[in-house]
């Protein structure tokens, strides 16, 4: 019974082990990320700082920030929808005339 209790005792502490370095993996994993977005980010900004003092140093640029409105995917297809429902309505309008 002696040898089955060490493999058990063996098999337990192999399995928290093993769960403890996969916690560290994910949290490794995690810090990685963290820094790469903290990176990400700080490097967005820098580019939008040099932007912003490029339009102070040369305001007669400012018209070119416009942004164009761009119809989300569900605005574009009621747009869709609604002309099909003109169309047909028209159709419908001219055969009945």
């Amino acid at each position: 019974m002696a040898f089955l209790d060490k493999i058990h005792f063996t098999t337990v502490n192999f399995i928290g082990i093993y769960t403890l370095a996969l916690c560290g993996n994910l949290a490794a994993e995690f810090a990685w990320k963290a820094k790469k977005t903290r990176e990400i980010e700080a490097k967005i900004m820098a580019e939008n700082l040099a932007f912003q003092d490029k339009l102070r140093e040369a305001p007669q640029n400012v018209g070119v920030m416009q942004e164009m409105p761009v119809p989300s995917h569900i605005e574009a297809f009621h747009a869709e929808k609604m002309a099909e429902l003109e169309n047909s309505a028209n159709s419908a309008n001219s055969k009945s005339e």
